[in-house]
């Protein structure tokens, strides 16, 4: 109980002490009062505690505004699926969806990953450190197995036959068939 009467008034004495006055009467004497000086002697307010700036509210305050900017720039970018430097790996993820490979390396106490990404006829390298994307290289182009991988996947009209051989009514009897169906079906549709 005594800490929190000291604690609180230290917190208080600023405001109470916030105005004092200089006063000196006629014969020169100096007295500091929180009142106004009686008499005909000069007066000087003195404020003790000027009211400036709080530069941790300041900081705080930036803060505050820098993260809703940060918050705003990150939806924009998971929106439009285009990873950026400061993102977390959570919202990488959520722009770019699952990545093709992943390089993780363990630097001391520090995680640092090397994230690939095929799309759209180009590789992404994201670089992440301790799950914070720290840099990202964007080359045009992808590795040839990729290429040819991409050629060889099935169409929909492909997808769409297999489906109807699995429905038809002479094929759902037969169990290996059926399976060996549906292991295309999956295929094919992981492919695209």
């Amino acid at each position: 109980m005594r800490i929190i009467l000291v604690g609180l008034a230290i917190y208080l004495f600023p405001i109470v002490a916030a105005a004092q006055f200089k006063c000196q009467d006629q014969a020169g004497r100096v007295t500091f009062q929180q009142t106004a000086c009686p008499g005909s002697g000069t007066e000087e307010k003195i404020r003790l505690y000027e009211n400036k700036p709080d530069p941790i509210r300041n900081i705080q305050a930036q803060v505050r505004t820098n993260e809703l900017a940060r918050q705003k720039t990150i939806r924009e970018a998971i929106a439009t699926g285009t990873p950026m430097v400061g993102m977390t790996r959570r919202e990488l993820d959520q722009t770019m969806g699952d990545p093709n490979k992943i390089n993780a390396a363990q630097y001391g106490s520090s995680l640092q990953d090397q994230i690939i990404y095929y799309r759209n006829g180009r590789t992404l390298y994201v670089y992440t450190k301790d799950s914070v994307v720290t840099s990202i290289q964007n080359n045009e182009g992808m590795p040839s197995q990729i290429v040819a991988q991409r050629k060889q996947c099935p169409t929909k009209s492909d997808i769409n036959d297999i489906e109807i051989e699995i429905n038809k009514i002479a094929n759902r009897e037969n169990q290996t068939l059926q399976t060996e169906l549906y292991k295309r079906l999956f295929d094919a549709k992981a492919c695209r």
